[in-house]
């Protein structure tokens, strides 16, 4: 298991663990929520590069193209 796994399996098991205080439990969300969003920025872009459209990202999202493309696309990126 990598480093990171593991610390998202602290943070969430942090985040479960209702013996601590809520602000350290949304703290471990935060942290949580914060790695599996560069996890997904990455992804995406290995799938952009690999050929995948706006489109076909779209559909595993359920969102439009345009909504994906400005949350992870380039201002330089005018392609499909």
């Amino acid at each position: 298991m990598s480093a990171n796994r593991a610390n998202l399996d602290l943070c969430l098991a942090q985040a479960d663990d209702t013996a601590l205080s809520l602000e350290g439990r949304l703290a471990a969300v935060n942290i949580a929520r914060q790695y599996l969003e560069g996890l997904t920025r990455e992804m995406v872009t290995e799938a952009r590069e690999a050929g995948q459209t706006w489109d076909e990202l779209a559909e595993v999202f359920g969102t439009s193209a345009q909504n994906l493309k400005s949350r992870f696309g380039s201002y330089r990126e005018y392609d499909d």
